[in-house]
């Protein structure tokens, strides 16, 4: 199917649960965690989730809708953090004392969102939808589970790289920083195969309600519109 989805039912479903992923992300960026040998941040669990939503959206909707949904969470997570940036400097009553509770966790929103958000997953989710849609043309949209998790790997290394380098260098010691990029990759590939695997039973249900788009005749070019 070539032409585009008219009136789609759950498209509005996914972009909210992608924009839901990529906000709790976002909060729990500096919230450090470890399970076994393995130190990282606990927006991991989240990673794949919303990254499995975009592979979801170019699938079954499209790679311009994909693109469009990115641009758009983009967006709203930068209004997101400036408005918690200047909602955490309001007045301070007497007595309460979790002031620095709301600047640890939040302080650093802007900084993350503007760097982590608006340059690494920017990056990082275009490849993946770039890659999932390419491949989907290549094997004529064969083998859904195989492109999403290869898409996947190689959207979150490049974010994982770009981010945690521009968001933790100087925050953490260099070799901190180096260990935080293996842990994170090797967990989120784990879950990636695992939310990959049960999410093509939604990606076929969907197709089957939704129809099936085929970006035979799209322009990747990030930058480009197309209606």
């Amino acid at each position: 199917m070539n032409q585009q989805i008219r009136n789609p039912k759950y498209l509005h479903y996914a972009v909210l649960f992608f924009a839901m992923f990529m906000l709790g992300d976002q909060v729990l960026m500096y919230r450090l965690t470890q399970v076994g040998p393995f130190n990282f941040t606990a927006g991991v669990f989240l990673m794949p989730l919303y990254y499995f939503t975009s592979d979801l959206i170019a699938e079954v909707y499209g790679f311009q809708i994909a693109k469009r949904m990115i641009v758009a969470v983009l967006i709203c997570c930068i209004v997101f953090a400036l408005l918690m940036t200047a909602l955490i400097h309001l007045p301070i009553p007497t007595g309460w004392d979790h002031a620095q509770d709301y600047n640890y966790v939040l302080g650093n929103i802007i900084r993350s969102t503007v760097l982590g958000i608006g340059v690494a997953v920017f990056i990082g989710s275009y490849v993946n939808a770039y890659i999932i849609s390419k491949l989907k043309i290549l094997t004529n949209g064969r083998i859904f589970i195989l492109r999403c998790i290869g898409a996947s790997a190689v959207g979150e290394l490049i974010q994982n790289i770009i981010g945690c380098l521009l968001l933790f260098t100087g925050v953490f010691p260099f070799h901190v920083v180096r260990q935080l990029i293996i842990d994170l990759y090797v967990i989120q590939v784990v879950l990636g195969v695992v939310v990959a695997s049960i999410g093509s039973i939604l990606v076929r249900i969907l197709k089957r309600v939704e129809g099936d788009f085929h970006d035979t005749s799209v322009d990747f070019n990030p930058f480009a519109h197309q209606s």
